[in-house]
């Protein structure tokens, strides 16, 4: 079908992009990386298009291509946040300490449609099943708690939190994401916010903060994790999921360590800075377990797993 409207329609980008994203579910990524060159050649600065290929060209090992269609992408749309922090993450050049607010949005507002079946259907994505097996370790499911889902997106983690809830309030910075998070159920409150600002604006608010694959866009966390404490009520928990950097070092330009961005744009981080960054912030560590959240381009992406324990909060100290 997709072939035939090809033919009919052979100058469309969209219509190769569609067909290559088909190739890539096939796991045939030589051709999708051919196909989504297709798309590109006939629209430059299709983003999704140049996004796609640039990852899968770095997995493949062919790092000086994948730099020069991101390059590409960023000159043919100077403006796009996503490019300019997908270049940065592959070059190591001029790396943030966390992608901005504008890179996300855009990022997870253009994969919302998609986002449920591909995380599902072809990532084996198993993050908020494991932070619904840490909760259950530790806590009654009674109800009884003020929780809050911090990076909602469409709600996969909804689930596994109202089990605990009294009420259950998700934040996001993607509309679009909230917009099928409100489709699916399962929360209170919903509000399009930055984590940070949130946290910070409403102390003392909630029994539980739960983070799936969001952190995973802050390098250094130090910021987020004590503004986190100040939300919680005395005696609340922290569960999260993280992307592990094994080793001791960093190759941040600034002389960071305990984490670095990944060619894919995501953050790593070392279990140590993992550590220290939350008993820094007043939390108190009950578990880092080593875990598999999910898959990529055929591998296993290795993750950490994070239950904390509120004790006091920065300001206190």
């Amino acid at each position: 079908m997709r072939q035939k409207a090809i033919m009919l329609a052979p100058d469309v980008a969209d219509l190769y992009y569609n067909l290559a994203n088909a190739v890539h579910e096939t796991s045939n990524p030589e051709l999708a990386i051919a196909v989504y060159r297709k798309a590109i050649e006939l629209s430059p600065a299709h983003a999704n298009a140049s996004h796609r290929v640039g990852l899968l060209l770095h997995a493949a090992g062919r790092e000086e291509e994948a730099i020069e269609v991101v390059r590409q992408w960023t000159v043919a749309k100077p403006e796009n946040p996503v490019a300019a922090h997908l270049l940065a993450s592959m070059t190591g050049e001029n790396v943030p300490q966390r992608a901005s607010d504008d890179a996300v949005r855009e990022m997870f507002n253009s994969f919302a449609r998609s986002f449920d079946q591909v995380l599902t259907e072809q990532l084996n994505y198993r993050a908020p099943a494991l932070i619904g097996d840490a909760l259950a370790a530790i806590l009654p499911a009674v109800g009884a708690l003020d929780v809050l889902d911090a990076g909602c997106g469409t709600g996969l983690c909804a689930p596994y939190f109202r089990p605990f809830a009294r009420s259950l309030v998700g934040i996001d910075l993607s509309p679009e994401m909230l917009f099928r998070a409100r489709d699916r159920g399962g929360y209170d409150v919903l509000r399009e916010a930055e984590i940070t600002e949130f946290l910070r604006d409403h102390p003392d608010s909630f029994d539980l903060i739960g983070s799936a694959d969001t952190l995973v866009y802050f390098g250094d966390l130090s910021d987020v994790l004590g503004a986190a404490a100040t939300a919680l009520r005395p005696g609340g928990y922290f569960v999260a999921t993280f992307e592990r950097l094994d080793g001791n070092s960093s190759s941040n330009p600034d002389g960071t360590i305990g984490w670095r961005i990944g060619h894919h744009g995501r953050y790593l981080h070392q279990e140590s800075y993992l550590r220290q960054v939350l008993r820094d912030a007043g939390f108190e560590v009950i578990a880092a377990r080593h875990e598999i959240p999910r898959t990529e381009s055929g591998k296993d992406v290795e993750g950490i797993l994070v239950t904390a324990r509120a004790t006091r909060r920065m300001a206190d100290q």
